[in-house]
């Protein structure tokens, strides 16, 4: 019964740090854009550092979750994994690029 729950375990913290890691890359990312934007010079570098501190937060969450998972996994094939894997993830993504396409956004 202890292995069970010591698997039920793993799988939940596993879970948790993907969450974690995908939070704080998804975070830096919307950050990012604000760079170049602020109005002094102090607070543009500020927001620089906040997103190189965020990436780092999702480094050590998805390099933690890949050791926890045993499968020999990086951080990189795990980025936004727990995003990508969901089916409402998918169709929201591919709804997002047919819009971007069907008004003439050429990104």
């Amino acid at each position: 019964m202890s292995g069970k729950r010591d698997i039920i375990a793993c799988d939940i913290l596993f879970e948790w740090l993907l969450r974690r890691g995908d939070t704080a890359l998804i975070l830096a990312h919307r950050v990012s854009g604000w760079c170049g934007h602020a109005p002094a010079l102090e607070e543009d570098i500020a927001l620089a550092n906040i997103t190189l501190d965020l990436i780092g937060q999702a480094r050590l969450w998805l390099g933690y979750a890949g050791e926890v998972e045993g499968k020999g996994r990086g951080e990189n094939e795990l980025a936004c994994s727990a995003l990508s894997g969901s089916p409402g993830a998918r169709n929201t993504a591919n709804r997002a690029v047919q819009e971007r396409h069907r008004c003439g956004c050429s990104t």
